[in-house]
């Protein structure tokens, strides 16, 4: 469905609230219907910093229908041909392109990264260099600069095929920066790079100490302060340029339960440099297992908005897992049976979700009026065309006649009783209604059903 055939539909009321939008207590987003971003196999997926693309893993295999029917009957013959590949999708034109790619069996996509205010990724992978002359093969970890913009790759490192150490990149979740940590026993050093991709000079870490970022994204490692490093714990930050100390930064004395658990906020998360601090929105995907018609539980992704009920939250998808949401609040990616998906956002006004929502409850009660016309119609032509009285159990005689008698559920019966050919004007005369809100669906003696707003 494009745009304007689905904004038409929302305008006529031909639509699903809750597939639809999600509210909370003082805003409301519409979800637009879902875009294919990538095919199946998706192993891995990010937002840019920014939100502007969606960076995603790939797995393909080059195999026939004829080649997999062979190899369930052959298991012992040749694998199909599998490559990885990154695919960026770009938010705003909707379009996707592949900016890497190589065959699984030379070089293995382990882990994906996005460096802000800038195009590029930095890509771990283990790479299989073959061995000659029946020697075994040897495998690597090694992590690559790619930029998104031409696709131009630069390798970081090479790592270490006999293990004598091992390497792992770090980004900074802020800033066009990274570092390359060396762990070799229990010595630790790193290498900061910038989008240029050109390693600076080795600066050590306190032995195997990981490095991190602060709020600011400044890089540093987390250690005790003071002269002789005997004060509390706290941040120490590093200049990437020259890897000097530049200031020590102790950690707030976090409080504690009367169970003795320490009670560290996510904004002292933040500053100790352990995670990024919330999102000041507060709009958030869910993922949960829920009851299918078959009885089996099915993956459902659901949008919910800040004070909003349970029953306000939007659904994504009926079969969907993973669930993404874009830095900027514009898009949630998600993935459907390995395939990835994206439902764009607009922030609407409450005041449109409350229309929406009374508006939805006035079809849904004429609906049922008009259904509950059309069994009582059925009923008077098994009747010899007597229309029900007053004194009748309605539930008892027009259950035959409707697929669930809990339709009458909120029904008045008005008509008094009598044949169908003694109704003088039956578009005009009432049988009964509904209530809903600021009014009631009215249903008439011909079967037709309308909205008849209260008079104020």
């Amino acid at each position: 469905m494009t745009l304007l055939p689905f904004l038409l539909s929302v305008q006529s009321g031909d639509w699903d609230l809750r597939r639809t939008m999600a509210a909370g207590d003082k805003a409301a987003y519409l979800m637009l219907p879902p875009e294919t971003v990538c095919g199946a196999q998706v192993i891995q997926m990010i937002w840019s910093p920014d939100g502007r693309s969606l960076v995603l893993g790939r797995l393909t295999t080059d195999v026939s229908p004829s080649q997999a029917a062979a190899l369930v009957l052959q298991p012992s013959s040749n694998p199909p041909h599998q490559n990885n590949a990154v695919v960026v999708w770009n938010l705003a034109t909707r379009t996707a392109k592949t900016v890497f790619s190589a065959p699984v069996a030379l070089t293995r996509i382990d882990d994906i990264q996005t460096m802000p205010g800038s195009d590029r990724l930095v890509i771990e992978v283990t790479e299989t260099t073959r061995g000659l002359n029946g020697a075994p093969d040897r495998r690597s970890n090694g992590a690559l600069m790619v930029s998104t913009g031409t696709g131009a790759t630069t390798r970081l490192s090479a790592g270490s095929p006999d293990d004598a150490f091992v390497e792992a990149t770090y980004l900074s979740p802020r800033r066009p920066l990274g570092g390359l940590v060396r762990y070799e026993g229990r010595k630790a050093s790193v290498r900061f790079f910038g989008p240029g991709g050109r390693l600076g000079p080795p600066v050590s870490l306190p032995g195997r100490t990981p490095l991190r970022f602060d709020a600011q994204g400044f890089p540093g490692y987390v250690g005790n302060t003071g002269v002789g490093l005997k004060g509390p714990m706290g941040f120490h930050r590093l200049d990437p340029t020259t890897g000097r100390l530049v200031s020590e930064s102790p950690f707030p004395v976090p409080t504690r339960a009367k169970d003795g658990t320490l009670l560290i906020s996510s904004a002292e998360r933040a500053a100790m440099g352990l995670e990024p601090a919330e999102p000041a929105t507060g709009l958030r995907t869910m993922a949960l297992d829920s009851p299918a018609p078959s009885g089996a539980r099915a993956p459902t992704v659901m949008l919910l908005v800040p004070g909003g009920k349970p029953e306000e939250g939007g659904i994504v998808s009926t079969d969907g897992v993973r669930p993404l949401l874009s830095p900027t609040k514009e898009a949630v990616a998600y993935l459907n049976q390995g395939s990835a998906m994206v439902r764009l956002l607009a922030p609407i006004p409450r005041e449109a979700y409350d229309k929406a929502l009374m508006e939805a409850a006035k079809r849904e009660a004429v609906n049922k009026a008009k259904q509950i016309g059309t069994g009582i119609l059925i009923y008077a032509s098994d009747m010899d065309d007597v229309l029900p009285g007053q004194d009748v159990d309605l539930r008892r005689t027009l259950g035959p006649y409707l697929k669930n008698d809990r339709l009458l559920d909120g029904f008045t019966y008005t008509f008094r009783g009598g044949s169908v050919e003694s109704v003088e004007r039956p578009a005009e005369t009432e049988l009964g209604y509904v209530s809903g809100p600021g009014g009631r669906a009215v249903v008439y003696a011909d079967g037709h059903a309308r909205w008849v707003p209260d008079v104020p």
